[in-house]
């Protein structure tokens, strides 16, 4: 059994234990809404405010940060993007989560932890023809969502972040996941964009102001875009479904970072994934020693 199907079996079993209200099924080619098409919530702004400071001055720190460089630019300034590599602890996100997945969870009609975390600031740059600003899709397990939370606010010019809707059939343009994933490192051929382009669907660009969070299925195809005019902050949390209820949505139990990989390929364990690479396990074991967190 892959690890595609084993989150299917395992989903279905999540959703046994629940004891939750409620009875919303979910659409895995939408992008859920319950303002306008792309945002799930217009959150606290005070909150934001307080994971922000925090999020600003992680950045300073080189230790907890990783520098994303254009590689195909002979430019020596050639940073496109700064993570903070853990971001569970940010002050106000634990209050944020507390408020917020309560209501995804009668969504999914099962429990839910966050299983990664991580920060990013797009830096202004021309223009990027590579990895993550290319369409895309994820190539995760169906079960494993996304949200996207606007620190700062965005406009065409600030790198927001784009996907294939069509309007019509109110769903965007999703591919399955397989392993290995259908096309090479699951980058969409021009072809391919060219029939979805013809068929209805069309690029949307997601603008809002600092707060705007964006909840979607990472294998609608969708990219990054370029940061033109100023900087843009953001923050990514991976959502996946848990056997058991959490104390906590966030914690350093069992949610990961950048360090970490995409997703754990046992369901069943929730603890983050880390590829066996020396440097990452040494930095991952700093930062869940100096946590101050409690078990799950």
């Amino acid at each position: 059994m892959t690890a595609i199907d084993s989150y299917s079996k395992y989903y279905k079993d999540c959703q046994q234990v629940y004891d939750g209200n409620g009875d919303i099924s979910v659409d895995h080619s939408t992008v859920l809404t319950s303002v306008n098409r792309s945002d799930i919530l217009s959150l606290d702004a005070s909150i934001i405010d307080r994971i922000h400071n925090d999020f600003d001055n992680r950045l300073k720190d080189a230790d907890k940060t990783t520098i994303v460089k254009n590689k195909y630019t002979k430019d020596k300034n050639n940073i496109v993007l700064v993570a903070i590599d853990y971001c569970s602890d940010l002050d106000g996100l634990g209050v944020l989560m507390d408020s917020v997945m309560p209501h995804l969870e009668q969504m999914f009609q099962s429990y839910l932890i966050v299983d990664r975390a991580f920060g990013l600031r797009s830096v202004p740059i021309k223009e990027m023809n590579s990895g993550t600003w290319l369409w895309h899709y994820d190539n995760y397990p169906d079960e494993v969502w996304k949200i996207i939370i606007y620190l700062t606010d965005v406009d065409e010019g600030s790198a927001p972040f784009e996907y294939l809707w069509n309007e019509e059939q109110a769903k965007g343009y999703r591919m399955s996941p397989t392993i290995p994933p259908k096309y090479k490192g699951s980058r969409i051929p021009q072809d391919v964009l060219s029939s979805a382009l013809e068929s209805g669907f069309k690029p949307v660009k997601t603008v809002g102001e600092r707060g705007l969070a964006i909840f979607f299925q990472p294998n609608i195809v969708h990219r990054a875009t370029c940061a033109h005019k100023q900087i843009r902050d953001v923050l990514t949390l991976q959502v996946r479904p848990c056997h058991i209820k959490p104390q906590r949505y966030i914690s350093v139990k069992h949610t990961g970072c950048f360090l970490h990989d995409s997703y754990n390929t046992d369901p069943m364990n929730l603890e983050p994934a880390l590829s066996n690479n020396k440097s990452k396990i040494q930095k991952w074991k700093r930062y869940q020693d100096i946590a101050n967190d409690s078990e799950l």
